[in-house]
């Protein structure tokens, strides 16, 4: 079981992938939020929808003091450390590749538009604060779903329940566990949206 990303490049991350491969090794991305209670009730009961409607996804919390998590050659920054979650999500709950649409960043807080087909689009917005803002919601068709009151709800329910997914996955081969191929998939669309900013910059 490993982070997310599982790598900060794609060539690391497919490299890893390829060697599991060999070794009929199994490698389980750590996408917390997927076991988030009530992104799980909502996706087991089929509340979240893959056509028609436009999701926003807004996950903004405090500037790291910690300057391992400053150092974007190291923690891969917030669409990295943040944003990855919810390009997962989507991944997860639409069950399509997305086309990048539009991108943009205003002191550290990097706005994604992407479109899905089907007549479903995304905005997900996610950054590191300077003003110490937070703010973790997410939304489709303009109901907002507040997450904040599942912050402490997810300690330690969230992470209780996806390490016991994991293991029965490895046991039983139970379904709806990210495995690596997955957090390739999320990171990249953040590798593609850092290469869109990079060429608007440029």
């Amino acid at each position: 079981l490993v982070e997310k990303p599982p790598t900060l490049s794609l060539e690391e991350s497919l490299k890893m992938e390829r060697s599991a491969q060999r070794r009929r090794q199994i490698i389980g991305c750590a996408f917390v939020e997927r076991f988030n209670p009530l992104i799980r009730r909502l996706y087991e009961s089929k509340k979240l929808p893959n056509s028609n409607a436009h999701y926003v996804f807004e996950r903004i919390f405090p500037f790291p003091n910690q300057p391992w998590y400053q150092d974007n050659t190291k923690s891969g920054g917030p669409l990295l450390d943040l944003g990855i979650h919810d390009f997962d999500l989507l991944n997860w709950i639409v069950g399509r590749k997305p086309e990048i649409v539009k991108v943009r960043e205003n002191d550290g807080i990097f706005t994604s538009e992407l479109d899905f087909g089907n007549c479903l689009s995304a905005t997900i917005i996610s950054g590191w604060s300077r003003d110490g803002k937070v703010k973790n919601s997410i939304s489709f068709n303009d109901v907002e779903l507040d997450a904040e009151p599942l912050d402490r709800e997810r300690y330690p329910t969230a992470y209780k329940s996806e390490i016991n997914s994991f293991v029965d996955y490895i046991l039983w081969e139970t379904k709806n566990y990210p495995l690596i191929g997955e957090g390739i998939a999320a990171l990249d669309i953040a590798i593609k949206i850092k290469k869109e900013l990079t060429a608007c910059l440029g």
